[in-house]
């Protein structure tokens, strides 16, 4: 139980603990580690689509003493119907995007009632324009809208939604943890600084970005089917 003591360090505003162990009380163990390290900070809890419908809400209902701010995920995100009846019993509110890609998908999850967290992530709905309709969308139905990951993107588009959440930052997951964009924003104390940059207001290592670029008149092979199937 380490990680909790090594987030923290970094966790001035928020903590996001993984859930779904192998049992209930696997999770409670790990939640209250991360909640005593954390104090009454914000703390958000994600199944990464672990559960099946009735056994998310009974996991949710145990691991609502520890007053997380929403449950991530809690099952297959393709489940819009699942997700409405967990909704309408969770005692914690319940997030998730980050898996959903079109506007249609998103409307089936808010026509529902069956989540109060979005989190579209701009890079996988089709960029800034896409992400802004969901998210208007999102705030017709009076929900929370909590940018996913992609953070030099999200750091932009939040601030044009009314009562945006706050930007989930995955470490190794923005531009310059990647090695491929130089540090243009200072985060301190959960909050981000730009700087006054055109556009993203990203500067791109061009170097870098060279050695991923491809041949365009490269010839890709395609899988052979029969030889998948002669293996099974």
């Amino acid at each position: 139980m380490n990680r909790p003591e090594n987030f923290s360090s970094w966790a001035t505003g928020a903590s996001r603990s993984r859930s779904a162990g192998e049992s209930l009380e696997e999770d409670l163990s790990r939640i209250a580690a991360v909640r005593a390290v954390i104090g009454d900070r914000p703390l958000m809890l994600d199944a990464n689509q672990r559960f099946k419908p009735g056994e998310a809400l009974q996991r949710i209902k145990a691991y609502a003493r520890f007053n997380p701010v929403w449950m991530e995920e809690p099952m297959a995100s393709d489940d819009a119907l699942s997700h409405a009846r967990l909704a309408a019993n969770s005692p914690v509110p319940i997030a998730l995007g980050e898996e959903v890609s079109t506007r249609f998908e998103f409307w089936n999850y808010v026509s529902a009632a069956a989540v109060h967290y979005l989190q579209p992530n701009v890079l996988k709905v089709g960029g800034i324009s896409e992400w802004l309709k969901l998210a208007h969308l999102g705030n017709c139905a009076n929900l929370f809208i909590a940018p996913h990951g992609a953070l030099e993107a999200s750091v932009i588009v939040a601030p044009a939604i009314p009562g945006c959440y706050a930007v989930e930052n995955i470490d190794g997951g923005s531009f310059v943890d990647q090695g491929i964009a130089f540090e243009t924003m200072k985060i301190e104390n959960g909050t981000v600084t730009l700087l006054d940059l055109p556009g993203l207001g990203v500067e791109f290592d061009m170097d870098t970005l060279a050695s991923y670029r491809s041949d365009p008149n490269a010839e890709i092979p395609l899988a052979d089917p029969k030889k998948f199937y002669d293996n099974e």
